[in-house]
Formats: C-alpha cells, sequence, structure tokens
C-alpha cells in the first residue's frame, strides 16, 4: 500500500476550513433528521392494526452517521426502527453524501408474510416509487441490480416480490431537495399508508 499522499489528499488533510465545514454539515444533517421524529410520530398515529402495534412498539428514532457507504460519508435516521428476527417494520431516511437523500420502508418476516398480499395488489399505484429487486436487506443503494421504478418492473420481477424474504418500498430526491427533507418524506409516507392499514 503506498502511504504517500498526492498533492490532492495532502491539500484535504492540510484543509482545515473544508473540515470544519464538514463537521458542521453532519451537525446540521443530524438535526434535521431529527426533525422527522413528530412528523413520523403523527404518521404512526393514523396506522391501524399489526402496523399500529408494532409502531406503539418501536423505540426513539436513531440516528446513525458514518464515513463509508460505498466510499462516501452519510447520516441516518430509522424510525420506526423495529429490526427483529419475527419482524421488521422500520422507515429509514439517508443523507448520502454525493448521491442524494432517500427514505425506505422496509418490512420483514410476520409483518411482511401477514401483509404481501395487500401491499403486492396496491403497489402498482405508486409507479413513481421504487421497489427492491436485490436481495441483500442491508444495502441502501438505487442502483439497478437493488431498486427499480415501480412504473418500470417486468411481470416476472413482480411476482418475485412475492417469494421475498423482505420489502422495501422506497422515494429518492437529489441533494438539492435536501431542504424540503420533511415535506418530501411526509408527502411519501402518508402514500404509503394506503397498504399499512
Amino acid at each position: 500500500m503506498e502511504f504517500s499522499l498526492t498533492p490532492e489528499e495532502a491539500s484535504c488533510l492540510s484543509d482545515d476550513l473544508f473540515l470544519i465545514t464538514k463537521r458542521r454539515v453532519v451537525e446540521k444533517n443530524v438535526a434535521l433528521l431529527f426533525q422527522l421524529q413528530e412528523p413520523i410520530q403523527d404518521w404512526g398515529s393514523t396506522l391501524t392494526g399489526e402496523f399500529h402495534r408494532l409502531f406503539l412498539g418501536s423505540r426513539e428514532g436513531k440516528v446513525s452517521t458514518g464515513e463509508n457507504y460505498q466510499g462516501l460519508p452519510y447520516q441516518i435516521f430509522d424510525y420506526p426502527r423495529i429490526f427483529d428476527p419475527e419482524n421488521t417494520f422500520a422507515l429509514r431516511t439517508m443523507i448520502w453524501w454525493g448521491r442524494g437523500v432517500s427514505t425506505v420502508l422496509h418490512l420483514a418476516g410476520d409483518v411482511w408474510e401477514a401483509t404481501k398480499e395487500q401491499v403486492l395488489q396496491q403497489l402498482l399505484t405508486f409507479p413513481n416509487d421504487y421497489v427492491v429487486v436485490g436481495d441483500d436487506p442491508w444495502q441502501h443503494h438505487f442502483g439497478p441490480d437493488n431498486f427499480v421504478q415501480i412504473s418500470a418492473l417486468s411481470g416476472s420481477e413482480l411476482a418475485v416480490l412475492a417469494d421475498k424474504k423482505f420489502f422495501k418500498i422506497g422515494q429518492r430526491w437529489p441533494l438539492e431537495e435536501r431542504g424540503f427533507l420533511l415535506k418530501r418524506v411526509n408527502e411519501t409516507v402518508s402514500r404509503w399508508s394506503t397498504f399499512l392499514r
């Protein structure tokens, strides 16, 4: 491994303004993500049945921050956040530096099995959203091997969703939309409420 720095790397290392600015952006992203707690709590109160019961059992929202999701920094807000072996019911909102902003609803286990039919029956009513086609529930990128826009799903891809052990529906926005995150997430989860009742 080469330990010497290129001129560009050395400049980055010594640029304290860049490093201080990066820290401030992380702090602002974390604060913004925590602002989602209340509107999501309001949304959760509109859910019924098993989803409402699970939502009430969820812990408070949690922000995770990291430096290396596919080489880039990120901040994630999980709420609700139930990741049990029997059930996964989570809403994950991610600010991924250099890539974009997204929110994803993740269902697995008993709750997915119990609601799979009603979710899949309504899926085509969300043509502009994305659904996971990848096999790893812990991948968050919107590459074509992981998420496909619902309007572009083939019949065979749609049939495969019923056999998956987990389900993820998501929406993404460019980083320029970061300032509208609360509005975008609220609009998105309100749309998804139709199959969470």
